[in-house]
């Protein structure tokens, strides 16, 4: 959902494959994106396909997104995919095709890749593109007519990004994190979103973890207790909640170390059914934390459409029906997200009603 900051306020997110048509952004109905929801962008006449993911684990990576690349670059017609895996300010990088976290090797990826494309797999090498625009592109403009399939840019920090990201406005297909997608220019900022917020966080991401842990220096915080029954938290976080709404922004979370996490343990489903009872509350304005927990939630509320309005923490508020969310992948922000973004924010919640 980082996308919407591409596009700005007025963009429309469907959910599902039978949105495609009515959607500049198809994000999937469950938490990863499949070949349903490629064949159904497809489908829809574009001048550019652009196949965007958030900090998935490295390990998973290319079984992931391997078969949805293959698929993009058959079905739009161009045979060719360009694609960068990197994102440096989160620790994650790409040095002569292979992908690095923090440092430590994850994937080769010219070789695990290639399994799941149906042609050649090539590297447009870190000297490549330290050499800058003219040589990034004269590259893909050599690997197309040399019949490569998939072409992988190095990439080991945000300037490399930024070049690539130039260099791969007149691709027809690309894909990467959500930094690759073209910006458009001259849109306005959109309307702010008034009223309660309650954050719903079941993000595992060990970014999302800190950030959790540093918002319980600037608003209530209330943990889910797996072990018991999903009516008993849904009865107990809506009690809980009840009092604090409109007060200042709160976080109810099933979150936590991955030593501590209960298997079976139904986390989304959950905070889907706490997300329906604080709409019953009163409650319009949702912050998720995790690609996950935002998909289940939204289908417990019905909300298949959503449009893009008012940037917030590097993201936008995505309007659905009555109710305003602000979707936040789970690697993605600084530390401190909670704790500083959502100031400006209590602020206005207390002149808004």
């Amino acid at each position: 959902m980082a996308l919407t900051s591409a596009f700005g306020p007025g963009a429309r997110i469907g959910i599902g494959a039978g949105n495609a048509a009515a959607s500049d952004i198809l994000a999937p109905s469950g938490p990863l994106i499949g070949l349903v929801e490629a064949r159904a962008a497809c489908a829809v006449p574009a001048s550019q396909y652009v196949f965007t993911f958030g900090n998935t684990e490295s390990g998973n990576l290319p079984a992931m997104i391997g078969p949805v690349i293959d698929l993009l670059a058959s079905a739009s017609g161009t045979g060719f995919l360009a694609a960068c895996l990197a994102t440096p300010w989160a620790g994650r990088s790409v040095f002569q095709g292979h992908l690095f976290q923090d440092g430590n090797l994850q994937s080769d990826l010219k070789r695990d890749l290639a399994p799941y494309v149906d042609g050649r797999v090539a590297v447009v090498a870190n000297e490549v593109v330290a050499a800058g625009l003219p040589a990034i592109r004269a590259r893909l403009t050599a690997m197309k007519e040399q019949g490569v399939r998939l072409a992988l840019l190095d990439a080991i920090d945000e300037g490399q990004c930024k070049v690539i990201a130039e260099a791969l406005e007149r691709q027809p297909v690309i894909g990467g994190p959500a930094w690759i997608s073209p910006s458009v220019d001259g849109l306005d900022a959109g309307a702010a979103v008034r009223g309660p917020v309650a954050i719903l966080s079941g993000a595992l991401h060990r970014q999302s973890l800190m950030q959790n842990a540093a918002a319980r220096a600037a608003m209530p915080v209330f943990d889910l207790d797996l072990s018991l029954g999903a009516d008993v938290l849904v009865a107990s976080a809506l009690a809980w909640a009840r009092p604090r709404i409109g007060a200042e922004p709160f976080m109810i979370t099933s979150a936590a170390p991955p030593d501590k996490i209960r298997i079976g343990a139904a986390a989304s489903e959950t905070l889907a059914a706490i997300a329906e009872a604080l709409a019953g509350a009163g409650i319009r304005n949702f912050v998720l934390s995790g690609n996950g927990t935002a998909a289940v939630v939204l289908r417990r509320l019905g909300v298949s459409l959503l449009v893009a309005g008012a940037a917030f923490a590097g993201l936008r508020w995505l309007q659905g029906g009555e109710m305003n969310f602000l979707i936040k992948p789970g690697g993605y922000g600084a530390k401190n997200l909670f704790l500083y973004e959502f100031e400006p924010q209590s602020r206005l919640n207390a002149t808004a009603e």
